[in-house]
């Protein structure tokens, strides 16, 4: 694998259901694409918190649509499966070429959640707490 995600702990006192990621390989820069980044810059063997390899230090009304255009800005807007770059309007055909490849990624998911459900509720909770604190 490229990287490890593992439950740990966090908190001298009141202690907190953390997700640590460990990077196993290296790999080509920016081929995970924005949600990467900072996985990008780690050494082998080197750990992130799954909260710091995706919180910014920025304030936003809503962080979910900030990260989604930062996808779209940085992974999607020079494809071809949307129109001269524009996030409203979709190239459907051309999206459609993808159906399976969701599908499969859904499978994955499914199969997580269902081995590891402890890692995957903590996984949502780190997320809901970076949403949380990039909130305006």
């Amino acid at each position: 694998g490229i990287i490890s995600l593992k439950p740990d702990k966090t908190g001298l006192i009141f202690k907190t259901d953390i997700v640590s990621i460990t990077k196993l390989a290296s790999y080509r820069p920016r081929k995970f694409g924005y949600m990467a980044r900072k996985i990008d810059n780690l050494s082998i063997g080197e750990k992130i918190r799954l909260y710091d390899a995706v919180v910014e230090n920025i304030k936003t009304e809503n962080p979910a649509l900030y990260f989604i255009m930062q996808v779209f800005n940085n992974d999607l807007s020079r494809t071809e499966l949307f129109h001269m770059g524009n996030p409203h309007q979709p190239l459907c055909v051309r999206i459609l070429d993808f159906k399976d490849e969701a599908h499969r990624l859904s499978v994955i998911v499914g199969r997580f959640r269902a081995k590891r459900p402890k890692l995957y509720e903590i996984m949502l909770e780190e997320g809901k707490r970076i949403l949380d604190n990039m909130k305006k």
